[in-house]
């Protein structure tokens, strides 16, 4: 991220410096693959604390180091994780990636990292309190063993003997060094007078290329313990100030990091601390707060909130050779473009121009990205870092001019840069195109990273974790075409409740109810009910025709007559018309039903439409637990666009998203919300969740037999 070279560069969503898939993370269950943690699974912090995940990221074929300590445990992590380590014997530990750590050692300096604290592990699982192994170690050390000098030592038979004691040793915050004398003599050692409060990293070597994690940790130091009780970092989490270390040492380097009022900034200079102590002073003046280095150059941390004209006058003539936005989805684009011009310098320092944030779908930030978003809202890897040009006119970013490169740019607005353009600006080195037409690029950063440095309270970190699923899909998910629209009509609680349902099996009639889809499209969905009970589901991508014979000997296989079967006909579902005639088409449009003579007249206030009103009984079905699915489906794995082999359970989770009220409809009765736009809010097409809410057309339609009646009201 460090290295990405633009003009501009918008920093958000979730990446980190990931470790080996294989890595083993200690948790308070015990040590467990980086790649097998998930969401909510709780890992140990330096402080020997349980923290809980946030996130697990994976990165495929990594360039990689092997970080190797003097007791001779290592790790492989990314050229681009970040460690928190102290240099020559400095008392501060300061995060530093892995590559800088390989260079500090080529030049001979020491470097060390943090001991973990006493380690506590969860007594339910059988594993030991930090009283017990502290007892353990008592014993064996006043019942064996020889003390020589400061070291106490023992000699153990087996290898795995040996490594028992020195996990016993490590856990407990200290550090246990493993000799092999023999094949069958083992040395162990270790400081008994003091804890050693630091680990030496004797090497930092490439290994090539390997298959990477990243998590991310609420815990607020970013620090999680690893195989061998080794502290690592659990993220770029300084990115933005990190920045200013490029220059810290030019004495005409001046920088700003802005976020929207004063208060906010209290979490960002608390971490600038740990950067730039080594480098110069920090003036705490609300006033002021400006760090002034040694060599003469200078970061003010400042705002933007406040009527224009006080934020233009407050800036006007300043120059900074380095200007971050912190959360730039608050500041407007008006603002943002009037700091650019303070983008600038006399001392040929490379300008540069950040913005963090979190996603948010309704800001000009969303726009200014849309090339590196896909449909469904996240980052398109392969455009991830990608640097593009642009020529930015007008006061909106719908008036910007995008290309590949700089002359691409340049052809679609030449007439306006012309007219800008003064020989006298060719006489000092430039050219029009170097002039005018800005580079940017956005980089999908660690979530961590992002939570840490646009959070305006402590608690923010813990707060998040046990936010709604929605919050979840923006500020860990990286979601950037989400947006809030009112409570879920169906919490994450009420699914859990009919997964661990009774049987409903109701009137025990078979039944089944389709989302129509072909070969390229989304996935066709198709459910067997017995009664209220989901007994199986098929999920099919198939051409028109292969689909029809499917569909027509899954019915029979189930037991299903046609005239119990329903699908949705709008759209491509018109085919099915001419083969399954006596089935009950959905038409999403129609007008509501009345179950009765009385209801006719006040159907039509209570929903908009027949989608709106079986939705709406499915809904008040799930929450009076009248519905029930098979366990054994629920752990199918199912893919389609935007997901790949997930469990059933988790994909409808994902999918009630879609049944809730269109807040933008008039009020004359419930409107579903629309389906292109509960894309947005579910991340793909809620095809499982509204095939499975289709069934409710039967409490709806009176059938006898074969022969459906009523037909009539379905078009009306």
């Amino acid at each position: 991220m460090l290295s990405i070279d633009a003009d501009i560069k918008i920093v958000g969503g979730s990446r980190g410096g990931p470790l080996d898939e294989d890595t083993r993370v200690l948790t308070t269950r015990g040590f467990i693959k980086i790649k097998h943690l998930k969401y909510g699974d709780t890992v140990i912090g330096h402080d020997g604390k349980g923290h809980r995940v946030l996130d697990r990221i994976d990165y495929p074929d990594r360039d990689c180091y092997e970080i190797e300590l003097s007791d001779g445990s290592s790790v492989v992590c990314s050229d681009d994780h970040i460690w928190n380590v102290s240099i020559d014997g400095d008392r501060r530990f300061i995060p530093h990636l892995a590559c800088e750590i390989a260079s500090y050692i080529n030049e001979g300096y020491d470097i060390t990292i943090p001991c973990v604290k006493p380690v506590e592990l969860d007594e339910k699982f059988g594993l030991a309190s930090v009283a017990e192994r502290t007892e353990s170690l008592r014993r064996i050390i006043e019942t064996s063993g020889r003390f020589s000098g400061k070291y106490w030592k023992k000699t153990f038979k087996t290898r795995k003997k040996a490594f028992d004691f020195k996990y016993l040793v490590d856990s407990l915050g200290s550090v246990c060094y493993v000799k092999r004398k023999s094949n069958k003599k083992w040395e162990v050692r270790f400081d008994y007078r003091k804890k050693e409060l630091e680990r030496r990293i004797v090497s930092c070597k490439p290994v090539g290329k390997r298959n990477c994690c990243c998590i991310a940790v609420e815990n607020p130091d970013s620090l999680f313990v690893v195989e061998d009780f080794i502290v690592t970092h659990n993220s770029k989490s300084f990115s933005s100030l990190m920045e200013v270390l490029k220059d810290i040492k030019n004495p005409d380097f001046h920088a700003t990091i802005l976020r929207n009022e004063k208060d906010d900034l209290q979490s960002l200079v608390t971490d600038s601390y740990k950067l730039f102590s080594q480098f110069g002073t920090y003036n705490k003046s609300q006033n002021d707060m400006t760090w002034n280095f040694d060599n003469g150059g200078w970061l003010k941390f400042s705002y933007y909130a406040g009527a224009y004209q006080d934020f233009k006058t407050r800036f006007q003539g300043r120059q900074y050779a380095y200007v971050c936005i912190d959360e730039g989805t608050q500041c407007p684009y008006k603002k943002f473009k009037y700091l650019l011009t303070n983008n600038r310098n006399a001392a040929h320092i490379r300008n540069r121009f950040w913005i963090t944030c979190n996603p948010d779908p309704e800001s000009w930030v969303r726009k200014f990205i849309d090339w590196w978003v896909d449909e469904n809202g996240y980052i398109i890897p392969e455009r991830d870092g990608v640097i593009r040009y642009c020529f930015m006119d007008g006061d909106t970013p719908d008036s910007i001019y995008w290309g590949n490169t700089r002359e691409e740019v340049y052809e679609q607005c030449k007439g306006i840069i012309d007219s800008l353009w003064k020989d006298s600006y060719e006489e000092l080195g430039y050219t029009k195109l170097e002039m005018f037409i800005k580079s940017a690029t956005f980089v999908r950063a660690d979530v961590s990273e992002n939570i840490k440095l646009i959070s305006t309270d402590a608690s923010y970190l813990a707060n998040l974790a046990q936010q709604d699923e929605e919050q979840r899909m923006r500020d860990l998910e990286a979601n950037w075409n989400w947006k809030a629209a009112g409570d879920d009509m169906i919490k994450m609680e009420d699914l859990d409740e009919i997964y661990d349902n009774a049987e409903q099996i109701g009137d025990g009639k078979r039944r089944a109810s389709a989302d129509i889809a072909f070969t390229g499209g989304d996935n066709f969905v198709m459910w067997l009910w017995e009664g209220w009970h989901c007994k199986d589901l098929v999920v099919l991508r198939l051409d028109p025709k292969t689909l029809v014979s499917v569909v027509e000997a899954k019915l029979r296989e189930w037991g299903v007559e046609e005239c119990n079967f329903t699908y949705d006909m709008q759209g491509i579902g018109q085919y099915f018309k001419g083969f399954f005639k006596d089935a009950v088409p959905f038409n999403n449009q129609a007008a509501p039903i009345a179950r009765n003579h009385q209801e006719e007249e006040g159907i039509k206030y209570l929903y908009k439409d027949l989608k709106s009103q079986c939705a709406w009984l499915f809904y008040k079905m799930i929450k009076e637990k009248q519905i029930s699915i098979d366990s054994a489906l629920l752990e199918r794995k199912y893919s389609g666009n935007g997901f790949d082999k997930v469990p059933l359970r988790q994909i409808l989770q994902k999918e009630r998203k879609m049944l809730r009220r269109d807040e933008n409809s008039d009020d004359r009765g419930f409107k579903l919300l629309p389906k292109k736009i509960a894309k947005k809010y579910v991340g793909h097409s809620p095809d499982f969740f509204e095939s499975w809410f289709y069934v409710m057309i039967f409490s709806l339609t009176k059938k006898k037999n074969k022969k459906v009646k009523g037909l009539w009201m379905l078009s009306r």
